[in-house]
């Protein structure tokens, strides 16, 4: 038996069929990413927490969090981000000027 058309009572076409289908999938697969990324951000601070990682290098998520609301509110993150971008586009120029110069 064919599966019926909730809003009328016809059978739904093999391409209705798929479409439905194919949407199932999509929201089973967001619903898994977003899944994976929360044990994943869980498993993060427990790891920080409980001193398995040095927190020195990886902070808690909730830590980054925090100290991205403070720099918010301070209005200093756009500067910050500003720098770490002038520090990135200048060292990639330089090592493409060096690289430059070797070859």
């Amino acid at each position: 038996m064919k599966p019926k058309n909730v809003q009328n009572d016809h059978p739904l076409t093999i391409q209705e069929q798929y479409l439905r289908k194919h949407k199932n999938h999509h929201r089973q697969v967001a619903f898994l990413r977003i899944f994976l990324l929360g044990i994943f951000l869980i498993l993060w601070e427990i790891s920080a927490d409980a001193y398995w990682i040095d927190s020195f290098f990886f902070s808690s998520p909730r830590r980054v969090v925090l100290c991205l609301i403070q720099l918010w509110t301070e209005r200093s993150l756009p500067m910050h981000i500003g720098i770490t971008l002038l520090e990135t586009i200048l060292s990639f120029l330089l090592v493409f000027v060096i690289s430059l110069l070797l070859f």
